[in-house]
């Protein structure tokens, strides 16, 4: 028979509390204050259609879904909380760090 060993305690996960709040931009980080007190940042190149949109379509966000996410309805942008605390990087990222792994080819002259 196995002992065990220590009481059972309280299982934290990164989705606990993980509901927006509020939303700040700035020119260059998107900042998402959430339920719990934890506020998440990332920057806004890892959004092409926020890091492209007006100040205005910026502004215009809501949030969706009792707090599970954020949506900009001029830029058909959706972002979440949960996928950002899961480390799930947005393509952009891994489809930049691909092409900068490649080398580059000789132009014909």
């Amino acid at each position: 028979m196995k002992k065990r060993v220590g009481k059972p305690g309280p299982t934290i996960s990164a989705d606990a509390g993980a509901r927006v709040r509020d939303v700040a931009l700035t020119r260059d980080v998107l900042s998402l204050a959430l339920a719990d007190g934890r506020t998440i940042s990332a920057p806004i190149a890892w959004f092409p259609r926020l890091l492209k949109g007006t100040r205005q379509q910026r502004a215009n966000w809501r949030i969706i879904g009792d707090g599970i996410g954020v949506h900009w309805p001029d830029l058909d942008e959706d972002i979440s909380p949960l996928g950002l605390l899961r480390g799930e990087i947005p393509n952009i990222v891994e489809r930049a760090a691909a092409s900068a792994k490649r080398p580059k080819r000789a132009s014909a002259a």
